[in-house]
């Protein structure tokens, strides 16, 4: 479960340098960021969406019962009810469509198609509008750009354009009045040019809003030392592993690792190398935890944690061993070390099987007393211990399985 928040360097800030303006289109620079922020708006724009469509069945509803009403004195009328249906049954349609969409590129879609009926009915309704109707027009036509957010402005723009266009030639079919003119030309510089400004500096709000939200998360649920996670994203992960290996009938492992003699090394060195060593181990088990849905996360001062979901007892004890010998061989000097002059680990590994009468936190204190277990042993070596019932032989053979075939798993 490895965070993808970081750039291609792992620095956080460079991740989030703000938006960057590419013609009429603005969004992030980077490409991945701006993929993550259109997928974070799909719950926004599909709101949106769906007021539209509610405010077209409404409207269209209300056409609908004036000319059935106004079937009663003229006959003639009975050729606008299809038109209505039509139009109704085009926005319980969209509606049923927005409920369902996921994609980012399917809202913008659909909001392209709801744009169109919206400027076809307003076309329609102009007509009937009042001589002097330009706050009714302005509405409207705000209305237009704020249901058109998720659609790009290159998109947005020339549709602005056409959809004036057509309104202004359903206006003039009437009499047109100076004051009325007048009304028209108001219309379309709020709408068209301010309207436009608005909408591009709400997206730069909103893109820098959710990059701000970004950071602020990053810096709750990660280490500022290491970049790993810490302590309180790591219980999180925990618990929601915990049940859903539980509903899976997977076992959970987890592996605890603590660096030996870690005071000595800042007493002899100095802090700042302690620093620089916490930071090494951190990126030694990040490339040594490879499967995605592991964690990796800095839980103590010197203490770190390395969660397995759906790991037997057997993986985890590779694993551990890999960690071990990945240190080993990093060669972090520890001048100050009784057991050598190598930076070394005690591990603790603990694994158990949800749902056999254990909580998820006996999980961390049994390896947190495997981790003990090691430091009274010498020290340097991994200790390891199976909560509970040993996991099952035909799920053993499963994870077994899945190991040999997936090159990437321990």
């Amino acid at each position: 479960m490895k965070e993808a928040e970081t750039g291609a360097d792992g620095d956080f800030s460079e991740a989030w340098q703000g938006p960057a303006i590419v013609g009429l289109t603005h969004y992030f620079a980077d490409p991945d960021v701006e993929r993550r922020f259109m997928s974070a708006m799909v719950p926004s724009n599909r709101r949106r969406l769906m007021m539209l469509a509610l405010v077209s069945a409404f409207l269209t509803t209300s056409s609908l019962l004036a000319t059935v009403l106004h079937l009663v004195q003229d006959e003639a009328a009975q050729g606008g009810l299809a038109p209505r249906f039509v139009q109704l049954l085009l926005c319980f349609v969209g509606a049923g469509l927005v409920l369902r969409v996921r994609s980012p590129r399917m809202i913008e879609v659909l909001a392209f198609v709801f744009a169109l009926v919206f400027v076809a009915m307003r076309c329609v309704m102009i007509s009937r509008l009042p001589a002097d109707a330009s706050p009714a027009l302005m509405v409207g036509g705000l209305a237009f750009l704020y249901f058109g957010l998720p659609l790009r402005l290159a998109v947005l723009g020339p549709m602005m354009a056409a959809s004036s266009g057509a309104m202004l030639a359903a206006w003039f079919t009437r009499e047109p009045t100076p004051s009325s003119m007048l009304s028209v030309v108001e219309w379309v510089w709020v709408v068209n040019l301010m309207g436009l400004v608005a909408v591009r500096t709400m997206r730069i709000m909103l893109r820098r809003q959710w990059s701000q939200s970004q950071a602020l998360r990053h810096m709750a649920t990660h280490d500022g030392l290491t970049g790993l996670v810490n302590r309180q994203y790591y219980d999180q992960v925990l618990t929601r592993e915990w049940a859903r290996c539980q509903n899976a009938g997977l076992p959970v492992s987890l592996v605890l690792v603590d660096v030996d003699h870690f005071k000595l090394l800042n007493d002899c060195i100095g802090h700042a190398a302690g620093d620089s060593c916490l930071r090494d181990l951190a990126i030694i088990l990040e490339n040594t935890v490879q499967r995605p849905e592991d964690l990796v996360a800095r839980t103590g001062g010197e203490e770190f944690a390395i969660l397995l979901p759906g790991m037997d007892d057997d993986g985890a004890r590779i694993a551990a061993n890999r960690i071990a010998l990945a240190v080993a061989n990093a060669g972090i000097a520890h001048p100050a070390s009784p057991i050598g002059p190598y930076v070394s680990v005690s591990l603790g590994v603990a694994t158990a099987l949800p749902g056999s009468g254990f909580a998820a936190w006996e999980l961390t204190a049994m390896a947190d007393r495997m981790v003990y277990r090691a430091k009274q042993e010498g020290r340097n070596c991994v200790r390891q211990q199976v909560l509970g019932e040993p996991v099952p032989p035909p799920i053993r053979r499963r994870l077994e399985e899945r190991r040999k075939e997936d090159s990437t798993s321990y």
